[in-house]
C-alpha cells in the first residue's frame, strides 16, 4: 500500500510545531533517555554528564539507522522530519552545554524532576481510566 501525502492546513505552523517538538525531544529525551540514563549510570558507575554523553551517542547512532531504514522504504515526510531533526539537534546542543556547565548535581535534579512529573502524569492517566470503567 502506497503512503498518501497529506498536506497540512497551515504548513508554516506545522513546520514550526515539528521544530518545537524536536527541540523538546532533543532536550528532554523523556522516554528512552530516562531509562538509558538510569541504566548507564547504575551499570557503569559514571557521573551523569558522562552518562549523558554516552546516551547522546546511542541516540544519534540509532536515529541514523532508523532514518536509513525509513528512507529506503520512502516513508519519510522530509520537510517535517528535517524540522524535527533541527529542533532535536538544537535541544541536544543546548542540553549538553547546560549539563557540562552545571554539572552532575544539576543534571540529577532535572532527571528526578522529569521522572516525578512523568510518573505523576501516568498516575493521573491510570486514575482516569479506572474512573471511566
Amino acid at each position: 500500500m502506497e503512503p498518501t501525502a497529506v498536506r497540512p492546513r497551515r504548513p508554516l505552523l506545522a513546520l514550526l510545531g515539528c521544530t518545537l517538538i524536536g527541540l523538546h525531544m532533543g532536550f528532554a529525551q523523556i522516554g528512552t533517555g530516562l531509562v538509558a540514563t538510569l541504566l548507564l549510570s547504575a551499570a557503569y558507575q559514571r557521573d551523569l554528564v558522562a552518562v549523558n554523553a554516552a546516551k547522546s551517542t546511542i541516540v544519534i547512532l540509532t536515529s541514523i539507522t532508523s532514518v536509513g531504514s525509513f528512507a529506503a522504504a520512502d516513508a519519510i515526510a522530509w520537510p517535517q522530519g528535517l524540522c524535527l531533526a533541527l529542533g532535536a539537534a538544537g535541544g541536544s546542543y543546548a542540553a549538553s552545554h547546560w549539563s557540562v556547565k552545571n554539572g552532575t548535581q544539576a543534571v540529577r535534579r532535572v532527571v528526578i524532576a522529569i521522572a516525578v512529573v512523568t510518573l505523576l502524569e501516568q498516575l493521573v492517566r491510570a486514575a482516569l481510566l479506572l474512573v471511566r470503567t
